[in-house]
């Protein structure tokens, strides 16, 4: 991180406003890790999936080709001769 200061400062000075800050910043973070989110399960999937990472849990109806072949069985007819 490079930082510029203008005007003319002593080191104790800079010294100080930068541990002032890594504090404030310190304090937000751990704020922010109490207050975590609930989200959904497709979202938290999402997360891992965007990292490169596969969800713990998986089953094997989860996957799209079973989704498919339920929404083709559901269309699915006998044509002119069934019902």
């Amino acid at each position: 991180m490079k930082m510029i200061v203008a005007g003319v400062y002593s080191d104790a000075e800079l010294a100080a406003v930068v541990t002032a800050v890594s504090c404030v910043l310190a304090e937000e973070a751990a704020q922010s890790q109490d207050t975590v989110i609930a989200t959904s399960a497709w979202r938290a999937a999402a997360k891992l999936e965007g990292q490169g990472l596969v969800a713990a849990r998986q089953t094997t109806g989860a996957q799209w080709g079973y989704a498919a072949r339920a929404n083709r069985a559901r269309r699915w007819s006998k044509g002119i001769v069934g019902s």
